[in-house]
């Protein structure tokens, strides 16, 4: 399961009042009670030694790993979450690389079987204050599971880490697959003993090999999400640029050609929907997929002055 997150507000929050004090300061004696109640629900606690300005947890279930021109902003506790936040020099993408290069020396691993980097058919960006994707971790004989973002800030990038562990969660890695209280089982739990599989693994075991399209130049691309099943697969997502909609599909149909893939004629709907037909020779087989681009309106956004929206689907097996 990959998840894409905007910037953390609660993250940016505390750090601007934990950046201004000293790690020791009584930040909370300079506050009105009406003020202390108010950054307290802010945070999600109840207590103020939950809320840690410049502090660690007492205790962690991972060892902090030590990012370029690292400094740490500090710590929230809750029951069933901690929150850790660091500022680092390097660029999100770059500090939360390293973040997870560190973990995995330290045993953990994606939570999930996602597919690969290389196997995500549409190139990603990120705008100024979004997220980098992220993906759960676990690791075996720890309960619950850690999540890496990094987001854009002044200088380099704010990383959070966040932990979550749950009440009759097992301790095995991944965590999803077994649940110790009763109250979770029913005939469709994880536990029942199917074990995990990403829908995708059928395909690549017959030879199929996803394309990879790079964004077009100066365009912010988005993710719309994913669906699979054993013999088929479509991701989608926005493409917002300043290029019209057809140099979009162009684009996109000469990324798919030098990879292999002839391209048939493209058919446009009365609503704008632009469709084309794909095949490509992969493991012995005729793959067939489609690619889809349809032109949309919607209201103006920051930042979002004079470009195009785009949505954009990739599909490949029987059903597409």
């Amino acid at each position: 399961m990959t998840f894409s997150f905007r910037a953390f507000s609660l993250g940016l929050l505390l750090a601007g009042s934990a950046l201004a004090q000293p790690a020791g300061s009584d930040l909370f004696s300079r506050l009105t009670e009406g003020e202390r109640a108010l950054l307290l629900a802010t945070a999600g606690v109840s207590a103020a030694d939950a809320f840690r300005p410049g502090q660690l947890p007492s205790t962690l279930p991972f060892r902090l790993p030590t990012l370029p021109g690292q400094t740490l902003v500090g710590s929230v506790v809750k029951p069933e979450t901690t929150l850790v936040v660091v500022r680092s020099t390097a660029t999100p993408e770059a500090a939360q690389l390293a973040a997870n290069k560190a973990l995995a020396v330290e045993g953990w691993r994606d939570q999930y079987d996602d597919p690969s980097e290389g196997e995500r058919i549409f190139a990603f960006s990120t705008p100024a204050g979004e997220t980098t994707v992220i993906k759960s971790q676990c690791k075996p004989g720890v309960p619950g599971s850690l999540a890496v973002s990094a987001s854009a800030v002044p200088g380099g990038s704010q990383v959070v880490y966040s932990v979550y562990t749950f009440a009759g969660m097992s301790a095995l890695c991944p965590a999803s697959l077994e649940w110790n209280d009763p109250a979770y089982q029913n005939y469709f739990s994880p536990g029942r003993g199917v074990p995990s599989r990403h829908p995708l693994a059928a395909l690549r075991a017959t030879g199929m090999v996803l394309p990879s399209l790079p964004a077009p130049a100066g365009a912010r691309v988005s993710p719309g999400g994913s669906s699979y099943s054993d013999s088929s697969y479509a991701t989608y997502a926005t493409v917002r640029t300043a290029q019209a909609p057809v140099t979009v599909l162009d684009h996109y149909l000469g990324a798919l050609r030098a990879q292999g893939w002839t391209t048939a004629a493209p058919k446009r709907s009365a609503e704008g929907l632009w469709t084309v037909a794909l095949t490509a020779r992969q493991g012995g087989q005729e793959r067939r997929a489609t690619l889809s681009v349809m032109p949309r309106t919607e209201p103006a956004t920051p930042g979002g002055a004079g470009l195009n929206r785009v949505d954009v689907r990739f599909a490949v097996g029987d059903t597409f």
